[in-house]
C-alpha cells in the first residue's frame, strides 16, 4: 500500500515537474493532478490523515496503559494499530511531498526570466498555464 501511493506522488511530481518546465503541450487530462499537486488539498488531506493515524496510535497505547501494559487482545490492537500507522505514513508522505512540490515550483519560477512588468507573481499557480 505505501510503495502504490509512493508511486503515485512520484507520478504527481512527474507531472507537475513536466508542466512547469513546459517540456509538453499541456494535457487536459492531467489538470486535476496539477490542480492537486499544486492546491491546498494535498497538504490538508495529508494533515487530517496524519493526526487521524496518530490519534489511533495514542489510543492504543492509552488504552494499553490503562490495561497495566499487559497482554493486549491482538485482534482488537492490529484493527486499531495498522491503520492508525498506515495513515500516519501517508499523510507524512502528503505533506513532504507538497512542501517538495513547491519547492520544485518555486525553482521553476526562480529561473524564468521577469515579466515585462518587473514584478513576480506571487500566490497559487493558475492551473489553466
Amino acid at each position: 500500500m505505501m510503495l502504490g501511493y509512493q508511486a503515485v506522488l512520484f507520478a504527481m511530481g512527474a507531472v507537475l515537474a513536466r508542466h512547469h518546465a513546459q517540456l509538453a503541450a499541456p494535457d487536459p487530462s492531467e489538470q486535476i493532478i496539477r490542480r492537486m499537486a499544486s492546491g491546498p488539498t494535498l497538504p490538508v488531506a495529508g494533515g487530517v490523515a496524519t493526526i487521524t493515524g496518530l490519534a489511533l496510535c495514542v489510543g492504543l497505547t492509552l488504552e494499553w496503559g490503562q490495561s497495566g501494559f499487559g497482554a493486549l487482545n491482538p485482534e482488537s490492537a492490529m484493527r486499531q494499530i495498522i491503520p492508525g500507522v498506515a495513515l500516519l505514513l501517508m499523510g507524512t508522505q502528503s505533506v513532504l511531498a507538497s512542501v517538495f512540490f513547491a519547492a520544485m515550483r518555486s525553482a521553476f519560477d526562480a529561473s524564468r526570466p521577469l515579466p515585462a512588468s518587473g514584478r513576480l507573481r506571487v500566490g497559487w499557480p493558475s492551473s489553466d498555464t
